[in-house]
């Protein structure tokens, strides 16, 4: 008789070893989801029981450690019920500026800024006296980083915290209220607020010499951009003066001089600003056929470049 084959006979070690394998399949997987649900658990009431902690309004620790996050949340949580606790007003507001300035979108810096406001302005309006300059500084800051639409609200603020003799930021206060006033086109008072400043960053300076460009005054404009040009280490600033040093030669008509520089950046940079700036060189010189060439060729590396766009449509 032919030997029967007992195809699905196992023998006990190997039911053994398939058991051991089904139980590793199901547990494992079943052990890494309850330790990471127990973690996140563990972690928020870790979280709760801290911020109930300083719920009693001892929340400069989180304050000091950075955790502005945190700091919102309870200063938050206490304003529901104390909606003018001067304490937690004045946490609130520093906490939501210094956590927008974390934040990597606009969207959501925009909330937090938003309520850092309206938290200081309650502040002034309860008078706190000693930090009011402090504060108004902070509400330039705020202001200032909402953008073009606020900084007249920014300017106001920076120019009470010096009224009011705030020292602690006073280089800053007077480097961005040059910087404001040049973003809305008052450049003699922009200047007024960047040579009023102590510090000699290269920037600074070159604001001050872009300022003399719209002042019209050509001379010191040249001057302060060699100085630059002749000190920085940083090829950025270098880049950006050589485009206004060419800028103010075409202003000045030696064209001669402007299109040298303005290929000495292009040797560097393809750039559409510096084709185009070029194609203006050669339009005032009559040159039209060039002109219309270095406009073709911004608009080839950037498609809408303005003003190449509307020179070629004339």
């Amino acid at each position: 008789m032919k030997r029967k084959d007992y195809v699905f006979y196992h023998s006990p070690k190997e039911k053994a070893v398939r058991g051991l394998k089904i139980f590793a399949a199901i547990c494992i997987p079943l052990a890494v989801v309850v330790f990471v649900v127990l973690g996140i658990t563990l972690g928020w009431f870790s979280q709760w029981f801290e911020r109930d902690k300083y719920l009693n309004g001892d929340y400069e620790a989180l304050f000091a450690e950075k955790k502005y996050d945190l700091v919102t949340e309870v200063t938050a949580e206490i304003l529901t019920s104390d909606p003018f606790n001067k304490k937690a007003l004045i946490y609130n507001g520093f906490a939501n500026y210094y956590y927008a300035v974390q934040l990597p979108s606009f969207e959501d810096q925009i909330v937090r800024l938003d309520q850092a406001a309206a938290s200081l302005r309650k502040v002034r309006i309860l008078n706190e006296n000693r930090l009011n300059g402090k504060i108004d500084y902070f509400l330039g800051r705020i202001y200032y980083m909402k953008g073009i639409f606020f900084l007249d609200e920014s300017i106001i603020y920076f120019e009470s915290a010096l009224d009011l003799g705030y020292k602690d930021h006073k280089n800053e206060i007077y480097y961005f209220l040059g910087m404001a006033y040049s973003r809305i086109g008052l450049f003699d008072k922009s200047l007024e607020g960047l040579e009023k400043g102590e510090g000699d960053s290269d920037v600074s300076d070159l604001l001050i010499a872009i300022t003399y460009f719209h002042q019209k005054n050509f001379s010191a404009a040249l001057e302060s951009l060699d100085r630059i040009l002749a000190t920085t280490q940083q090829e950025d600033v270098r880049l950006t003066c050589s485009f206004w040093k060419a800028k103010t030669f075409l202003e000045q008509n030696n064209y001669e001089q402007a299109i040298a520089l303005y290929n000495e950046i292009l040797a560097k940079v393809d750039s559409a600003d510096a084709h185009y700036q070029l194609g203006l060189v050669y339009k005032e010189m009559n040159n039209i056929i060039q002109a219309r060439s270095e406009w073709r060729k911004a608009i080839k590396l950037q498609p809408t470049h303005m003003g190449a766009l509307m020179e070629l449509n004339q």
